[in-house]
């Protein structure tokens, strides 16, 4: 029995660091593949790039979303599980609202989720599957998680100003943009100096670091669109999965 168990914890731990090798992997890829062709004067339209968005999000991406949500409601009771649904569905509900009686403060939401949703997943992933010994205090936990979702939004903003504005009607996203950058300019300066000051080895320092220069790389080199349309599934649903499989 107990050599049983011990193969299948293998197995586990080896599934757990392929995910992450090819969550990383596949955004090295794909970043370096949108870097050729931006020195080759080849670029995406926005119908080709909404065609991968919907690929990456409903094709692939929507069912780890229902695997996630049977996670959250199992052995959580009839009760417990209407309510969550309930709240989940008020809160698209809601969100669509926002968006169609007010663009601005729809996108505004819409980003700060995705900055959340990304930036606390991510903190998950590494405590549970890395280490997180250089993170000492909440505050310093925040701002690892305020700099791994800022990769996923704010360096887009950033870097593709034009494709924001298509969607914005903010007549002061030019400030906007450079308020933004400037800010997490500061806070990626603070998180990765910090924590190396304050980091027991190298290691889960380093495993930090490194991801947080592929995301923002990432963010900067793909076209908004699809980078977030694939961000989703091969990489934080991904690494979701590895941390699923470790807790």
């Amino acid at each position: 029995m107990a050599t049983v168990e011990t193969h299948l914890s293998r197995l586990r731990t080896d599934r757990e660091r392929w995910l992450l090798s090819a969550s990383r992997i596949a955004l090295l890829a794909l970043a370096g593949w949108f870097l050729l062709a931006r020195g080759a004067n080849v670029s995406l339209d926005m119908r080709t790039q909404a065609g991968i968005y919907l690929f990456g999000m409903v094709a692939l991406n929507l069912p780890y979303g229902g695997y996630e949500h049977m996670s959250n409601l199992r052995n959580r009771g009839l009760p417990v599980g209407a309510r969550y649904l309930g709240v989940y569905l008020a809160m698209v509900a809601g969100f669509v609202a926002l968006f169609f009686a007010a663009p601005v403060a729809g996108l505004a939401v819409a980003v700060s989720v995705a900055v959340a949703k990304g930036g606390h997943g991510g903190l998950r992933v590494l405590d549970a599957l890395v280490g997180t010994d250089h993170l000492r205090t909440t505050p310093q936990r925040a701002l690892a998680a305020f700099v791994r979702g800022g990769a996923v939004m704010i360096v887009p903003i950033y870097a593709w100003p034009g494709d924001f504005v298509a969607f914005s009607v903010a007549p002061h996203y030019g400030d906007l943009r450079i308020a933004l950058g400037t800010v997490f300019a500061a806070a990626v300066a603070v998180h990765v100096g910090l924590g190396f000051h304050r980091r027991e080895g190298l290691a889960t320092w380093a495993v930090d670091a490194g991801e947080t220069a592929l995301l923002i790389a990432y963010f900067a080199v793909v076209p908004v669109v699809a980078a977030v349309g694939l961000y989703f599934p091969l990489w934080y649903s991904m690494r979701q999965s590895a941390r699923a499989e470790a807790v």
